[in-house]
């Protein structure tokens, strides 16, 4: 990407710069150096702005918001995860939609808010579900059954958790089967069912 940057020109590759800016932010983002990271996101939606680039501002935004979640800029967060919801709204998005409203469920579950965290979860759910995206299902199946579980609702955790297990192992997804699978063990242990 650095390469790119160096080949890019400032005048005719703004759409380019843009996209690859945010890509480097997120890989910071990905290895937690969040303030470089922010950086780079800030630049990608500078260029994004001056270009009226909408569907890479959906992206971007949100990829801000989870910077700001992160660093416990909770009030950021949750202003970057809206105006992406919004945007990618109005462009008919259901990608950037989805994601959107599942970084909002949880914001709102570090607020400690477990009932907007369910509902924007299942929100979200009922979009990432029309795209057919296997692994954005079972990410957003599997946030919503933590949710769930601190709102002590075992029973409707585990039927989401159990759709997370099954959508994993469709996809293949090692990762996501390690997460849903915890995430059901906890639900178990909480509701007293230890040999499950």
């Amino acid at each position: 990407f650095n390469q790119v940057m160096a080949l890019a020109s400032p005048e005719s590759d703004k759409r380019v710069l843009a996209e690859v800016s945010r890509r480097i932010g997120v890989i910071h983002l990905r290895q937690a150096k969040f303030k470089e990271a922010e950086v780079f996101l800030d630049q990608s939606l500078s260029i994004a702005e001056e270009i009226n680039s909408t569907h890479t501002l959906v992206e971007i935004l949100y990829d801000l918001g989870g910077v700001f979640e992160r660093m416990g800029r909770t009030q950021e967060a949750l202003a970057a995860f809206s105006k992406s919801r919004d945007l990618a709204k109005s462009l008919g998005d259901d990608i950037g939609l989805g994601k959107a409203l599942y970084g909002l469920g949880r914001v709102y579950m570090t607020l400690m808010d477990f009932n907007a965290s369910i509902r924007l979860k299942k929100e979200a759910l009922e979009v990432v579900e029309r795209t057919g995206d296997v692994n954005e299902i079972a990410t957003v199946s599997i946030g919503l059954g933590a949710s769930l579980v601190e709102a002590k609702r075992y029973e409707d955790a585990i039927e989401y958790l159990d759709k997370a297990i099954e959508m994993s192992r469709s996809s293949g997804n090692q990762n996501l089967l390690a997460w849903a699978m915890t995430n059901a063990a906890t639900c178990h242990f909480e509701s007293g069912d230890m040999p499950q």
